[in-house]
């Protein structure tokens, strides 16, 4: 039976869908689609689904009772159609087009369709879900938001979701707030300081997420001192763009032949971290071996389970052979990081004295390849900005 007959006599309700004339089924992956054919525009404004914004006074009920009863009506029109075998897995789809309007009191929007090439919307609590999930997306593309009721419970069914069609309330959603407060935003971004905000020790931050490793082997407390000051810089000039711009997330490991983390995973930037992070340089002691890869092992840990992409930031003397065992094993660090986006940047204290990257002896030799194999650098070779 023709699917246009059959939303024709739920009421007509053939006007809130892609015109016959100018569209049809369209096989795409995973099932087919209902869509406009190319080159062609809805014209008439005489039809489809009334959206209206709600009058909070009560004085005008009519506009939401429109859009109560074309959504009910478009809802209802499904159900009838999934009653045909050919069309049992039929849900609307996320596509809509807007009718030209002649008034500004509202909008007019038909919807297409959409068959999965598998049974997947059969079962009617799902395309229920699935019809919700779609015109909830609509609504919101067409510039309004659901203001009453609640979130759509898909256990009712397409009868429950054609209830909550029949008390559904719609308000604009408010997009001139945003540019009220754009000159602000713009003042802010030109008093934030301008600073090496995004390196520590010349090595670059690449992501929004990082996590500082230092090696507090006996040789490296004076570098541990700087740290305290290099590092406290850095998170403070961060903290001030924290949620303006950007949400940032760190940590600190520390290791000689064992590693330690300051917070215990990557943690969202605030002042209770920063406050956490201070003090736990602060108290780091300069003792004993250097094992990087303990500490890498922890970094893969917390990585994995932060699960966003994330820069290693390391600061090590290199007086360590586990370096180059690493660089042996790098495909299967590789693979501990689970394919989460990582860059290691690496860099000794003779670098930062000196600023000469060329690295010395087969341990910095090392510690290059191991940067350079995950996306990463070594020292400040000048590429660094």
């Amino acid at each position: 039976m023709n699917f246009m007959k059959i939303l024709k006599d739920s009421g007509n309700a053939d006007q809130y869908f892609f015109p016959n004339s100018i569209s049809s089924w369209k096989n795409l992956k995973g099932g087919k689609k209902y869509q406009i054919d190319k080159g062609y525009t809805i014209k008439s404004h005489i039809n489809g689904i009334r959206l209206h914004e709600w009058d909070v006074s009560g004085n005008n009920p009519t506009i939401e009772k429109e859009c109560q009863y074309d959504l009910s009506k478009t809802f209802n029109s499904i159900k009838e159609l999934r009653k045909n075998q050919e069309y049992k897995n039929l849900i609307i789809s996320d596509d809509f087009a807007k009718t030209k309007q002649n008034t500004n009191k509202g909008k007019r929007i038909k919807l297409g369709l959409f068959i999965p090439s598998s049974n997947k919307y059969s079962n009617d609590i799902v395309a229920a879900k699935h019809c919700y999930k779609n015109i909830k997306k609509v609504i919101y593309k067409s510039g309004y938001k659901i203001d009453f009721p609640g979130e759509f419970d898909p256990s009712s069914g397409l009868d429950g979701l054609c209830e909550w069609a029949n008390s559904v309330k719609l308000k604009r959603k408010k997009p001139w707030r945003f540019l009220l407060l754009l000159p602000f935003l713009l003042l802010l971004l030109f008093l934030i300081p301008e600073c090496n905000d995004k390196e520590i020790f010349d090595m670059e931050i690449n992501t929004n997420s990082f996590i500082f490793i230092i090696d507090k082997s006996s040789s490296m407390q004076s570098t541990i001192d700087e740290a305290q000051k290099e590092v406290n810089r850095v998170l403070k000039v961060l903290l001030d763009k924290q949620g303006l711009f950007s949400n940032y997330y760190v940590n600190i490991i520390s290791y000689n032949k064992k590693s330690n983390s300051a917070l215990g995973k990557i943690e969202e930037l605030n002042n209770d971290t920063v406050q956490k992070l201070n003090k736990y340089l602060k108290n780091l002691k300069a003792e004993g071996d250097t094992y990087l890869e303990s500490a890498i092992e922890k970094a893969t840990y917390e990585v994995t389970k932060h699960n966003k992409p994330t820069t290693l930031l390391i600061v090590t003397d290199a007086e360590d052979n586990s370096i180059v065992k690493m660089v042996r094993q790098i495909d299967n660090i590789k693979e501990k990081f689970s394919n989460i986006e990582i860059y290691v940047n690496s860099t000794t204290p003779r670098i930062l004295k000196d600023k000469d990257s060329i690295p010395k002896g087969k341990n910095e030799m090392a510690l290059k390849t191991f940067s350079e194999q995950l996306n990463g650098k070594f020292g400040n070779s000048g590429e660094i900005k």
